[in-house]
């Protein structure tokens, strides 16, 4: 297919296609571009120094001249939280929902070096004219208010972006995913739809947040001991759930966790919180009331490093420790990699005496993505003549499109793509016509992006050598190892003379611990010559360096 190029619509992926976060996505016609998403995605190992990975923003930096907007369809990390990143080098205006705008403000707020900030806080269902483009803002139902899609209205064709989304008809808060603005903006031709891929791969429907509640609230009623519940800081409707069951079972909610904290601020600000008069407490008062009278809202439920729930099972949270007879319900799935920092939390939370209660064992938590039957739906309704799976891993991606098969859409008009594909759409025809330079930025904990990004990707292949976690309980007092050390392994079972190996790191640790106690050093301090001692040892015995992971718990 022959293409003019100045009759063309560029649909270019910089990130979320083929891996989970990251979304970015650029929609170009001539010469103007409008950006979808700005997001990141935290990092599934632990590499040293890194805090957040981001799409590689080259093409944008190159074409910053013809770039009209950044468009948000909601405030999840994963779809903003490169947007300081860009806003350091490059100027435009920020188009967003009301809830996002006002995450978006406080990052900068937080952030001396970022100021001018050009946002605006759009009003869906109003259309705004930007360049050459139309565009207009839907309610879609997800899991974090004021979620929407967005219809955009080229010169050469109309585009519509689910953005994250899901159909439930009874959320806890916000409003269900307006079908009927959906149906009325598809009576005009859509040449090419965008949809979330997330759950493609699941059949049915995705659950509602109703029946996590009964859940919850069964769980909470029959707790007798302090309840802490970890989810994401960003799940106002989970908040909303448990400020209700409070009330109902005469608790009183406390937060741990900054994220938690600003978000439920906002959410209250905005009037997406409802929070009963004397139902919160500050996290330092909560000591004060009867175990049974406490709900305390915790950050950290996939284990990131520094999270309140994280500190907690360590026992170096300065305002709270766990004890006997306490719950920990973490209503959250856990983000694929995040799997042994979880297990691992999880693990300390159960030595020092808590119950850990997890989606595993009971339905607490369901996902705001749409399932296989959901899709559907929305292919029918809206009936694209195109098709484009976003949003997933490439698996998700190529479920997503098997659904637009099989709900009629041609095969030659659904494109499954990777981040850097430019996807040509000329009259009613794609192509994919090239590709542009793709890739991650990782940044480190002050906000700079790092330059030795080689060396970080060979940090991150370190991990086919293995994982190694040990742990232990000391007493503080004496310093004494109070339980066997715990030395885990992954990925290195055919190591000659593993289990010599364990046995020896087992003696290191416990020697070690008994020397540095003399010394008065803090936890941190002690970990990280735990760590060099053992990866000492290890590099002299072993024929591959695993990563190591220590884990000290005080009591």
């Amino acid at each position: 297919m022959k293409i003019n190029h100045d009759n063309s619509i560029k649909i270019i992926p910089l990130g979320g296609l083929g891996r989970i976060g990251n979304n970015m996505l650029i929609v170009e016609i001539k010469e103007e571009i409008l950006i979808i998403d700005a997001g990141g995605r935290f990092p599934e190992n632990e590499l040293n120094g890194v805090d957040l990975i981001i799409p590689d923003f080259k093409y944008i930096e190159q074409n910053a001249k013809k770039i009209k907007g950044l468009l948000i369809t909601h405030g999840h990390e994963d779809h903003i939280a490169a947007i300081p990143h860009l806003q350091k080098k490059l100027k435009f205006p920020i188009y967003a929902p009301k809830f996002a705008s006002e995450i978006i403000l406080n990052k900068f707020t937080q952030n001396q070096k970022l100021s001018n900030l050009n946002i605006t806080p759009i009003s869906k269902g109003i259309v705004y004219k930007i360049g050459n483009f139309k565009v207009k803002w839907f309610e879609m139902c997800h899991s974090i208010p004021d979620s929407t899609g967005i219809f955009i209205e080229t010169p050469f064709g109309k585009i519509i972006h689910t953005g994250d989304f899901k159909i439930d008809h009874n959320p806890i808060i916000g409003n269900p995913s307006n079908l009927s603005e959906l149906a009325n903006i598809s009576k005009d031709k859509i040449l090419l739809l965008m949809s979330d891929s997330t759950n493609a791969n699941e059949e049915g429907y995705s659950g509602s947040d109703k029946e996590v509640f009964e859940n919850l609230f069964n769980i909470i009623s029959k707790s007798k001991g302090r309840v802490f519940i970890s989810s994401f800081a960003s799940q106002i409707s989970r908040m909303q759930m448990i400020f209700y069951i409070a009330k109902l079972c005469e608790r009183k909610i406390a937060f741990a966790g900054r994220s938690m904290i600003r978000n439920a601020k906002i959410s209250k600000d905005l009037n997406y919180l409802e929070i009963p008069n004397q139902s919160e407490v500050p996290l330092s008062q909560s000591s004060k009331l009867t175990d049974d009278k406490v709900i305390i809202m915790i950050t950290g439920s996939q284990s990131e490093p520094g999270s309140s729930l994280v500190k907690l099972s360590c026992n170096q949270h300065k305002k709270i420790k766990i004890k006997k007879g306490d719950t920990v319900i973490i209503s959250a799935s856990v983000i694929p990699g995040n799997e042994i920092k979880v297990n691992r939390t999880i693990d300390n939370l159960v030595r020092l005496g808590a119950k850990v209660i997890t989606e595993k064992n009971f339905n607490i938590h369901v996902s705001g993505h749409a399932k296989k039957e959901e899709l559907s739906l929305i292919i029918n309704l809206i009936k694209p003549h195109l098709y484009l799976p976003i949003h997933g891993d490439y698996r998700m991606l190529q479920a997503n499109a098997n659904i637009a098969k099989e709900n009629g859409i041609e095969e030659k008009n659904i494109f499954v793509l990777d981040d850097g594909n430019i996807l040509e759409i000329q009259g009613k025809s794609g192509n994919v016509s090239g590709n542009i330079p793709s890739g991650s930025l990782y940044v480190d904990k002050s906000g700079n992006i790092l330059n030795n990004t080689n060396l970080i990707e060979n940090q991150s292949a370190s991990t086919n050598n293995g994982v190694i976690t040990i742990s232990c309980i000391r007493e503080k007092k004496s310093g004494k190892v109070l339980e066997a050390v715990t030395v885990n392994q992954l990925n290195i079972s055919k190591e000659k003379n593993i289990k010599k190996i364990i046995k020896e790191l087992q003696n290191i640790i416990i020697k070690s611990i008994t020397q540095n106690n003399s010394k008065n050093l803090d936890l941190e301090q002690n970990e990280k010559i735990l760590e060099k001692k053992s990866r000492d040892y290890i590099s002299g015995n072993m024929k591959k360096m695993p990563i190591v992971i220590i884990s000290t718990i005080q009591i």
